[in-house]
């Protein structure tokens, strides 16, 4: 049965930096990876929605269903004058998430979050607690403004994305081991931009719990 469901458009303000102030290009005309500058600042105009349903049957919890497309500006503001012509100025993007919480149930007195409240305290009711267990993103953009050596369907330099895979195991809290892949055409984050990559990362992030009474 669906329980929630949501949709709104969004309008975001981004700077960003690399934090280096030398110049961006040397003098044979490569670009300083070292100590150069990179820094763009742009808009992001966004639609989000989704749902939250509960399992059907007797399976426990609930999952959501997350979308979000947009499309990111940056000509607009200043920019490092290194990446005319060369660089993503205009990408559209679409960003999918699916993430599934499992119930589960703490006595009273047993978490100092339950003290807080002396309603609480002295009641016989339980915390039911849902916690995030699995978590798989998708994030896709794609560069469509004119390049000087790039066509619009050159992918291997327009084409940007990552899959993700969180999962919490029962000891586990907030934390998650995560498992992520994907590809960048172009490096979003660095003076590295003209980099074309494939990547792999593994780690760990962090979940979320939401909290509901129950009488016991």
């Amino acid at each position: 049965m669906q329980t929630a469901n949501y949709k709104y458009a969004e309008l975001g303000f981004t700077h960003h930096s690399n934090g280096q102030d030398e110049n961006a290009i040397n003098p044979d005309g490569s670009i300083n990876t070292k100590t150069g500058n990179f820094s763009t600042n742009y808009l992001t105009a966004s639609y989000r929605f989704g749902y939250e349903s509960s399992f059907k049957g007797n399976a426990s919890g609930t999952y959501s269903v997350n979308q979000r497309v947009g499309l990111e500006w940056h000509r607009w503001f200043a920019y490092e004058a290194a990446l005319e012509n060369d660089y993503g100025f205009t990408r559209l993007l679409y960003n999918f998430s699916w993430r599934n919480y499992t119930n589960y149930v703490s006595k009273k007195g047993k978490h100092a979050w339950r003290k807080s409240s002396d309603a609480i305290a002295n009641s016989s009711a339980e915390q039911k607690l849902e916690k995030e267990s699995i978590r798989l993103n998708v994030d896709v953009s794609y560069a469509v403004n004119k390049m000087a050596d790039y066509q619009l369907s050159a992918i291997q330099k327009r084409l940007n994305f990552e899959v993700a895979l969180h999962g919490s195991l029962p000891f586990m809290n907030r934390a998650m081991f995560m498992v992520s892949g994907g590809y960048y055409g172009e490096d979003p984050y660095n003076i590295y931009y003209r980099d074309r990559y494939g990547f792999v990362r593994v780690g760990i992030s962090t979940g979320f719990m939401r909290y509901r009474l129950s009488k016991g």
